[in-house]
């Protein structure tokens, strides 16, 4: 048996094609929300995610092996974020805690072209919240 960690992944990270590039073994649960957490993106241009009550950021929930912490500490660092634990709205309904990558200090900035662009693909593919993909839309480069 594989043990393994709850993974909240969002913006370009929340695609199925995305998570099973980490880990073949990637096991997805379905989409969740982030609540009191809002979606923006560093002055590097990368998906962040910071807190702020009454605002919800939407992705989607996955069991990762846990030896693809490795691979998405090195990705994280790479973007200046750090690793951390957010409650999320389960699939099956209850706040559950998950593994993150954000940075809540990091300046809001624009996003980046790609990154929006990936952001925008995974929330369509995956059938995120129809207002989140509204917000979505609205973030402009």
């Amino acid at each position: 048996m594989v043990s393994g960690f709850l993974f909240f992944a969002y913006g370009d990270m929340a695609a199925e094609a995305y998570l099973t590039q980490i880990d073949p073994l990637a096991d997805l649960m379905g989409n969740a929300k982030a609540t009191d957490h809002r979606f923006t993106f560093t002055t590097e241009g990368h998906a962040n995610l910071k807190p702020a009550a009454g605002s919800h950021t939407w992705g989607t929930l996955w069991m990762l092996p846990d030896r693809a912490l490795a691979k998405l500490d090195e990705i994280a660092t790479a973007k200046g974020l750090q690793r951390g634990v957010v409650f999320v709205v389960s699939p099956a309904g209850p706040r559950v805690p998950a593994t993150v990558y954000a940075q809540a200090e990091a300046p809001d900035g624009q996003p980046a072209a790609a990154t929006l662009a990936a952001a925008r693909a995974a929330a369509d593919a995956m059938k995120l919240d129809r207002r989140f993909r509204k917000e979505l839309s609205g973030w402009k480069i």
